[in-house]
């Protein structure tokens, strides 16, 4: 019998663990990782990467080694774990290589058997990773496959310790939008970006407890059709178009989108996928615009296609071209509240620039002043009908009885 390889060739020949290895490769762990005694491996599929979309993008770019490292690490357990053992055992936490701990929760599934999640010890609520096997013949090679220095399992997720912090800041860079980060500092808001709390003397200090911020990014060719120097200029036009992209989330503040004759009411906040800034199923979001105009909400559409589209609501541009977006990717940030809970929020990265709407002058005064030439011209058509009615009733001739003497009427 040949005897186990280091983990890093013994996940090499599985296609489905190829950016874990990149991953790895890409930093100074890979000497590290091959040789750590008695540690038990939570290797993420592929698809656990791409589910986290932005932040996947951000830890792997060159600048964020650091996080990507602890989050290697955070997928190493100091102790070997097999699979019986996370089943049947009376261990519920672990600690990683990392430093702080991953937590077991177990369950039953719809056959009856026992399911293990995973849950680290950052990202947000509902970020949780599952040892990957099932009832094929296969099962057993995705789980307790020995290696050098431990045993290593395939997990259908990725895990965030809380030593990694995403702010949006690392979130827009990995969408590749500069240029809405420099309009937001521009602004006067980079504690959006930062992750911190906004000055206690600004308008931004009284909306409460508990909120966080989703950022509408749009990528950077799209600020070509858009005049930057002549915008720079204007701070209370950045201010305004700023406004128009920033989302301030937190628990009830998004709507469902009604059809016709349909009715709005609040869905879960926190519903559907855990990793999105903000619930996009057919729902409306107010944006910090929208305490200064009646178009500053967005409204977010599910294509037929499976695409995700933003607009602001009840805008009317040019073929509706300045109007909407299409949503390319998004990522949620790891910032906590002031509660101690992760608030919803994040970036969502856009192809198009969505311009403050303000309606032109037919559209802003021609449907009252229509309805006022309604009004006059039905006023003015009852007068005429009374005046003609009366005039008839005046011009009609009388009649009085024959041989009747006027005189006798006295």
């Amino acid at each position: 019998m040949a005897p186990p390889v280091d983990v890093l060739q013994a996940a090499l020949p599985s296609l489905h663990l190829s950016t874990y290895l990149a991953a790895v490769f890409s930093t100074s762990l890979a000497n590290t990782v091959k040789n750590l005694p008695r540690t038990t491996f939570l290797i993420p599929r592929n698809s656990a990467w791409e589910k986290l979309g932005l932040v996947t993008s951000y830890l792997l770019m060159s600048s964020s080694k650091t996080d990507l490292e602890s989050v290697i690490l955070h997928h190493a357990l100091d102790s070997v774990q097999y699979l019986h053992s996370m089943l049947n055992g009376t261990d519920r936490s672990f600690r990683t290589v990392e430093g702080t701990d991953i937590s077991i929760m177990r369950k039953k599934n719809e056959n009856g058997k026992t399911e293990v999640s995973i849950g680290p010890s950052g990202g947000w609520d509902g970020l949780s990773a599952a040892l990957v096997h099932g009832d094929d013949e296969r099962a057993e090679s995705r789980l307790n496959m020995l290696t050098q220095t431990g045993v290593m399992h395939e997990v259908d997720g990725l895990l965030i310790p809380r030593s990694v912090e995403i702010t949006l800041g690392k979130l827009v860079r990995a969408a590749g939008g500069g240029t809405m980060a420099s309009l937001v500092s521009r602004a006067g808001m980079e504690w959006v970006l930062n992750g911190t709390a906004p000055p206690p003397d600004s308008e931004w200090a009284n909306l409460g407890e508990g909120v966080g911020w989703t950022l509408l990014c749009p990528k950077d060719d799209a600020w070509k059709a858009v005049n930057l120097t002549r915008l720079w200029d204007n701070e209370a036009a950045v201010r305004e178009l700023v406004s128009q992209h920033l989302i301030p989330t937190a628990p009830g503040t998004d709507r469902i989108s009604s059809g016709k004759g349909g009715k709005k009411s609040p869905p879960p906040t926190d519903g559907g996928d855990p990793t999105t800034p903000i619930n996009m199923e057919d729902t409306i979001h107010g944006t910090v615009r929208s305490k200064f105009s009646s178009y500053g909400d967005v409204a977010f559409m599910h294509s037929g296609s499976g695409e995700y589209l933003v607009g602001i609501k009840g805008a009317r541009g040019t073929a509706g071209q300045e109007d909407w977006a299409k949503v390319l990717a998004w990522g949620r940030s790891t910032v906590s509240t002031s509660l101690g809970g992760h608030t919803r929020g994040g970036v969502i990265k856009i192809d198009r620039v969505l311009e403050p709407y303000t309606p032109r002058w037919w559209v802003r005064w021609g449907p009252p002043a229509a309805g006022v030439a309604a009004g006059f011209l039905a006023l003015t058509s009852v007068g005429l009908g009374v005046r003609w009615y009366i005039k008839k009733k005046a011009s009609e001739p009388t009649y009085e009885p024959v041989g009747r003497d006027p005189e006798e009427d006295g």
